[in-house]
């Protein structure tokens, strides 16, 4: 289908993607919005919510419950969030320019779950090594060719997440709140909600014969009230989750030609009707694309992917150790596309996720099994999964053995020298 703005409109072929999105008045209108909310409050922790990570995603369903769905930290990244007011389903992903290559989760994921989806774009701002302009045109191609009317609501990106005095970017997160909404709600989307059965693919999974429908929809029913259902904030959250290193380090450690737990993600084999939503596994199947999915969007669990790890290399070893001894200034330039604009945590994240690898090794694993949470009403409590339960997960703990950690840090650095 086709990327869509103000009053319905379709836009035809690609042409200038940005420049028509940018362009669009309804688009800058909530662009300035947006970053007039800029000094808000995070999301507290007490609130269900879902930080995605650079190449993870969620998918939940806030049919009955309200969820903060999005991502922070989004630089030369970009954060995209859809929102379907028909099927209750929002999606949340943070890309980079190879994520974004390898996607397929908006080509086959999204059409089985979203019909009339509302979009918003945040992160890739305008900088000089290409890194944000590849990033944002690549996810911009994938949404306008998917088989679903994708209605921009947000696009605070390029020029317009840019600063004019420093450079930098202007909003970095992305937190959209989702909660059920009202009968009204449902009646200005054209009878939305879904009935028995409804959910997954039946809800949303028809393709192209409900995406000449869902644009009806929106020309119907997008203006009146619509917006009570969500709201968009460049605040953050004030906790974005549980094993933060684990999942900072998922790409450095994971063997990408074995799929950890053996279980089957979402993928577009499955036949149990679109409702697992995501149980993700560590080494997606290549041809499911680049993202980690993150909750299992049936039963609301929050499920950090395991993963069978690499064969040890002792020169990659020496590498994160290395890493590990310098000044935050040198750090930083080594890790980042944007060392200039990085928020204050990335150091900290990444330095966290070098000493977890290095755990890994020295504890000698060569598989971390899933680690499953369910939400107790004031935060994230982790429970048994069935890839192995919590007593596996707390196997790896980058704090429990400090001093192994560092011997074997002095050991891989001295041996960089020899």
């Amino acid at each position: 289908m086709v990327l869509v703005l103000s009053g319905g409109a379709l836009m035809e072929g690609h042409g200038n993607l940005l420049r028509a999105v940018l362009e669009d008045p309804q688009v800058q209108r909530a662009n300035a919005a947006f970053l007039a909310r800029a000094g808000e409050a995070p999301v507290p922790a007490s609130r269900r919510s879902v930080c995605t990570l650079m190449g993870e995603e969620a998918l939940v369903d806030f049919s009955r419950d309200e969820w903060h769905v999005g991502s922070m930290d989004a630089t030369t990244c970009l954060i995209a969030v859809a929102a379907c007011r028909v099927t209750r389903k929002a999606w949340a992903a943070h890309y980079n320019s190879s994520l974004a290559r390898r996607d397929a989760s908006i080509a086959l994921l999204l059409p089985r779950h979203l019909e009339s989806p509302d979009l918003f774009l945040v992160g890739s701002f305008s900088e000089a090594s290409g890194e944000s302009a590849s990033t944002l045109l690549r996810v911009l191609l994938l949404l306008h060719a998917a088989a679903l009317p994708f209605r921009v609501r947000l696009a605070c990106v390029d020029a317009v997440n840019t600063d004019g005095a420093s450079g930098g970017p202007r909003a970095l997160h992305l937190a959209l709140r989702c909660g059920p909404g009202g009968a009204s709600c449902d009646r200005g989307w054209g009878g939305g909600g879904v009935g028995a059965g409804g959910r997954g693919q039946e809800g949303g999974g028809s393709g192209m014969r409900e995406g000449a429908r869902s644009v009806e929809r929106l020309g119907a029913g997008a203006a009146e009230g619509g917006e009570e259902l969500w709201s968009a904030s460049p605040a953050g959250f004030a906790d974005r989750g549980p094993e933060l290193p684990r999942r900072f380090a998922h790409d450095h450690l994971a063997d990408p030609w074995v799929n950890a737990s053996g279980r089957d993600s979402d993928d577009v084999s499955d036949d149990s009707g679109g409702d697992n939503g995501g149980g993700g596994v560590g080494g997606r199947d290549l041809d499911l694309g680049s993202l980690r999915s993150l909750v299992e969007t049936a039963s609301g669990l929050l499920r950090v992917p395991g993963l069978h790890c690499r064969p040890p290399n002792p020169n990659a070893l020496r590498h994160y150790a290395l890493q590990l001894e310098l000044p935050d200034g040198p750090f930083l330039h080594h890790n980042s596309t944007s060392p200039d604009f990085e928020p204050p945590n990335f150091v900290g994240d990444l330095r966290a996720a070098f000493r977890y690898i290095i755990e890994v090794y020295v504890a000698g694993l060569r598989s971390i099994p899933d680690a499953c949470f369910a939400w107790d009403g004031a935060g994230w409590r982790q429970v048994p999964s069935e890839a192995g339960g919590a007593a596996a997960v707390d196997a790896v703990d980058v704090n429990s053995r400090g001093e192994e950690l560092e011997a074997a840090t002095a050991v891989m650095s001295a041996g960089c020298g020899a």
